[in-house]
């Protein structure tokens, strides 16, 4: 399975951390240094494991706990409407 932003989110990028809008529920969410490497890698359809992977490169992290982590927050940003899953 694939993921992507949504396409009703706006977002930017400050001092390394994301700030990103649902525009549907008018919410905003504040993403820590982690979160936001994770939705830079949203910009295109991409692989629980693609991310997994970036993460273990930029972050001194594991690859098992690099994708458990990475497959709690996707259920997360799936859940507040900030992704969409692609076939």
């Amino acid at each position: 399975m694939r993921y992507k932003r949504a396409k009703h989110t706006a977002w930017r990028t400050i001092s390394g951390q994301a700030f990103i809008v649902n525009t549907k529920t008018s919410t905003l969410h504040e993403l820590n240094d982690v979160g936001t490497a994770i939705w830079e890698c949203l910009r295109r359809p991409v692989t629980l494991d693609d991310i997994s992977r970036h993460l273990v490169d930029v972050f001194e992290t594991t690859l098992p706990e690099a994708r458990k982590d990475t497959d709690d927050f996707l259920r997360q940003l799936t859940k507040t409407g900030l992704i969409d899953h692609v076939s």
